[in-house]
């Protein structure tokens, strides 16, 4: 499940249930398309899709 919270309310504001048969960069990229600077992004500790994670630092997402 991958899920986007509005800061505003704290209710979901995206969601993608799928099965663990797709790796999770694919996922990962459109749950974090529509993010804006400043926003947090949390991710599991074994996410290690080193090319999206400096795409994020370089849009100045925490």
């Amino acid at each position: 499940m991958y899920l986007r919270l509005d800061l505003h309310s704290f209710l979901p504001s995206f969601a993608v249930v799928d099965t663990a048969a797709h790796h999770n960069n694919k996922r990962a990229r459109e749950v974090c398309a529509g993010i804006s600077p400043g926003e947090i992004v949390v991710f599991d500790k074994a996410y290690v899709d080193f090319e999206h994670l400096r795409d994020l630092d370089q849009r100045e997402f925490w």
